[in-house]
């Protein structure tokens, strides 16, 4: 039999509970026609993590840093935003659960909350990293999943949909396409992705 732990609320703490549990519950949201409710797993993303920067950047080595920085700049000039002495600040970087190693071992995994800082110190881009890799010895192409920029004061959205960019997958050699469909593999988590779908396809007999 289980004891109970000892109720260490105060009087006032109880009472404020209490109130909190007799209210009825909230109306469902009026979302728009189009628009598709979310659980709250989905929304806040599976196994969501903050994580210290100095972590994140440790477990992945330096050569691996620089070289995921590198593609993170190249893959935002796509988006417009190519000046020089740009920089990745990891500060409010959090853990998404799609991970890969890469050279010699070292763990990348797909992150949200990136910031993008220009020369003078102003944010200049916001978003999730994010990648295909195929595990072995396929190359890793990184990219950003979710973006917004800051153009002349007013932040864009300019990529919103959880999918590999038409750009990178046009990239992709034959064999990380065809890793992409392989499911419980790396880079499972691209097989609903209607270009993996359409290229699965193609591969059917």
């Amino acid at each position: 039999m289980i004891t109970p732990a000892p109720d260490r609320r105060s009087p006032q703490r109880q009472k404020q509970d209490e109130q909190i549990a007799s209210e009825p519950p909230l109306a469902p949201l009026a979302l728009p026609p189009d628009k598709t409710p979310l659980s709250i797993e989905a929304h806040l993303g599976r196994q969501r993590r903050s994580l210290p920067a100095a972590r994140i950047t440790t477990r992945m080595g330096p050569t691996l840093l620089a070289e995921v920085e590198r593609q993170l700049l190249v893959d935002l000039a796509h988006y417009g935003v190519s000046q020089r002495s740009l920089k990745i600040d990891w500060s409010d970087a959090c853990g998404e659960g799609h991970c890969t190693h890469y050279l010699d071992g070292n763990l990348l995994e797909d992150l949200s909350g990136l910031w993008v800082i220009g020369p003078q110190g102003e944010a200049l881009a916001e978003g999730w990293l994010d990648f295909v890799h195929g595990g072995e010895d396929l190359p890793l192409f990184v990219f950003w999943l979710f973006l917004r920029i800051c153009f002349n004061g007013e932040w864009k959205e300019v990529k919103s949909e959880p999918v590999i960019p038409q750009h990178v997958w046009d990239r992709l050699p034959d064999q990380s396409k065809t890793a992409c469909t392989k499911e419980g593999a790396y880079d499972a988590r691209w097989s609903t992705d209607p270009k993996v779908r359409k290229w699965k396809l193609r591969l059917t007999p």
